[in-house]
């Protein structure tokens, strides 16, 4: 952006400058859009954007909009593929929160569940349980006694709330 202000005297204050010029450059306003939504006339903001070469800046601005949009998508398109392989909680975050970043919120709420992913719940419940006895035998081998005491019900447990999911 170009942060030379307007010259001293003028009678715009700095700020709607750089309002102006935000709106052009990066949001794409017309000359009478920036007009209508900074009260400055349509012939200064046309003096303000031939002066500091707005035109030329907004095209950069675009065309370095357009390669960041690429790959985005190509990001977005890794992570559903990742997410395709395994699930996992933090690539889910991430891949929600490109695409609500590259399409906007509504449009995301509509598109960004991921794929469907196959779940191992038994295996997941294995795992998970391995761990915990492994921490327990560790750091508390009472609490290990007390989860082997109770494992059949745990398993039983288990089935009983996943079997509709298997």
């Amino acid at each position: 952006m170009d942060d030379r202000l307007p010259k001293e005297g003028r009678e715009h204050a700095p700020q709607t400058f750089f309002r102006a010029q935000e709106l052009y450059i990066l949001d794409g306003f017309t000359y009478d859009e920036v007009a209508t939504a900074t009260g400055v006339s349509r012939s200064q903001i046309q003096r303000w954007a031939t002066k500091h070469g707005w035109k030329s800046k907004r095209d950069e601005y675009l065309a370095d909009m357009g390669c960041l949009r690429l790959e985005h998508v190509g990001l977005i398109q890794r992570l559903q593929k990742e997410l395709k392989d395994k699930l996992d909680g933090q690539l889910l975050f991430a891949y929600r929160g490109l695409v609500r970043d590259f399409v906007g919120d509504q449009k995301a709420a509509k598109i960004s569940d991921p794929p469907v992913l196959d779940v191992d719940r038994p295996a997941l419940f294995l795992e998970d349980l391995n761990f915990i006895a492994t921490y327990l035998k560790e750091k508390d081998p009472e609490g290990l006694k007390a989860l082997a005491k109770n494992f059949d019900g745990l398993v039983a447990r288990f089935k009983a709330d996943h079997a509709q999911t298997a």
